[in-house]
Parts: C-alpha cells; sequence; structure tokens
C-alpha cells in the first residue's frame, strides 16, 4: 500500500471530536478506527493498520448517547491519504464522504457544531 503525503484541499474547518466516536465498517462491522475530526464533507480517522485507498466503503458512526439519544448515521466514504503518525503507531487517513442521506447530513452537522474547532499546529 502506498501511504500518500495530505495536500491541504478541504474547503470546510475542521472539528475536533471531544467525544470518542468509533468509525464502522458496515459490511463486515469492523471498526476502522476513531473519528479524530470532521467536516460535513470529510473525517480524519485514527486507526493501528492503515486504511486501503480503495472504492467507496459502507460505514456508520455512533453517536454519543447524549445527542440525539445516541443515533447511528450511515453513509459512504472513500480514503483520499493515508500516513503514519510521527509520534504513535497508528495511521491518520482522511476520508471523504462521497455518499450520505440529508438527514444523516443534518445530524451531523448538528454535532460539529458542538465541538471545537481544530487547533492550529
Amino acid at each position: 500500500m502506498e501511504l500518500k503525503e495530505s495536500v491541504e484541499q478541504r474547503r470546510l474547518p475542521r472539528k475536533r471530536m471531544n467525544k470518542f466516536l468509533r468509525l464502522n465498517d458496515r459490511e463486515n462491522n469492523q471498526v476502522l478506527g476513531r473519528v479524530m475530526d470532521m467536516t460535513t464533507e470529510g473525517i480524519m480517522l485514527i486507526s493501528a493498520e492503515p486504511v486501503s485507498q480503495q472504492s467507496e466503503v459502507s460505514v456508520s458512526l455512533s453517536l454519543p448517547i447524549d445527542f440525539d439519544g445516541g443515533a447511528v448515521v450511515t453513509f459512504d466514504v472513500k480514503a483520499v491519504w493515508t500516513k503514519k503518525s510521527s509520534h504513535s503507531s497508528n495511521y491518520a487517513t482522511g476520508l471523504r464522504i462521497t455518499n450520505i442521506s440529508h438527514e444523516d447530513k443534518k445530524i451531523i452537522s448538528k454535532l460539529i457544531a458542538r465541538m471545537p474547532n481544530k487547533m492550529s499546529a
């Protein structure tokens, strides 16, 4: 697998998740990793294994119980970059949201609105 350097192409400011949110592959119900930050268009995922840059993957995201009663949102993503973390044994992956219902996008927008802005390094 080729690891690509990230190139800043996002149009929306990222919001760091202050909740522990796991992203799951809906096909095999495996945890892909933990959501580090997100917008309504994409996610930065932290995982123990690199995420393959393949075709779309159907995923689910379980929200905290104190947010919309712990609703589960579903959507499709595509990995656009993966890189090894410089400070741990994990991998960071940029995922583009490619297919999401209007209702689930609204729920994610509400979640993001509650999260702090990502701090610049």
